[in-house]
């Protein structure tokens, strides 16, 4: 017979091993209406008098756009893409990009990017589907032309990742037991509202259920963990068994 009482038991194993690793390139295209050509339909677009009509903003960014409004719906580019398993961060990089001076309406309806700089602004975060890494990207995609002082819109390029693989105290996989200690003999469930010195009485032990006739003191063994409720975020490190 064993009694099963609540208490800590966590582990960590850690490895200091980390190097940088080549991830993936990925060739991107900006599909921007302004670089297509005139149709009739957008000829109709002008007023009786030959003036053209204001060009809303919606209607120049291209097809995957998210738009910050904060900024006047300023087209952004988005993706999220698959990382190796074991990447523990990585950096994004345009390569080969080309760039096209912007349009007049293009300049009127972003009036924010008279602060932009002379590259993309590129920002990264790492995130988890299904115990995989995944790269969330986002790129500004205008530059000012050091030469001449233009704004311009990124066109083409490529978009590569470098991913970091291992890390410092990055957790290794759980050695899980092969069968749990509560496969064999009795067990009885107590709590203990808070931290102290408790004693196991022979009525406390009669009541929770133990047949105590013939009990023999050397027989009682105590189990647990003070892990508690389970935590909200799912990567806290759990006891496996008590």
């Amino acid at each position: 017979m064993k009694l099963l009482r609540q208490t800590i038991l966590l582990a960590a194993i850690s490895v200091s091993v980390s190097f940088a690793l080549g991830q993936g390139t990925y060739p991107r295209t900006l599909a921007w209406p302004s670089l297509k050509q005139p149709t009739a339909k957008m000829q109709e677009g002008k007023t009786a008098g030959g003036v053209a009509a204001e060009v809303k903003a919606e209607s120049l960014v291209f097809p995957t756009a998210a738009m910050d409004m904060e900024r006047d719906g300023l087209p952004i580019f988005q993706e999220v893409l698959p990382l190796q398993m074991r990447t523990t961060a990585f950096s994004a990089y345009v390569r080969n990009a080309r760039y096209v001076p912007l349009t007049t309406d293009e300049m009127k309806a972003w009036p924010s990017l008279g602060q932009v700089g002379s590259e993309p602004v590129i920002t990264t975060h790492i995130s988890w589907h299904r115990k995989e890494p995944q790269a969330l990207v986002t790129v500004e995609p205008f530059r000012r032309n050091g030469g001449t002082g233009a704004i311009e819109k990124l066109v083409d390029f490529s978009l590569e990742l470098v991913g970091t693989i291992g890390g410092e105290g990055l957790p290794r996989a759980k050695d899980y037991p092969a069968s749990s200690r509560m496969q064999d003999h009795d067990w009885y469930r107590f709590t203990v509202a808070k931290d102290g010195v408790y004693r196991l009485t022979y009525d406390f032990l009669r009541d929770i259920g133990v047949d105590v006739s013939s009990l023999a003191s050397d027989r009682i063994n105590i189990y647990g963990n003070h892990f508690g409720l389970l935590p909200f975020v799912n990567n806290v490190d759990r006891p496996t068994d008590v």
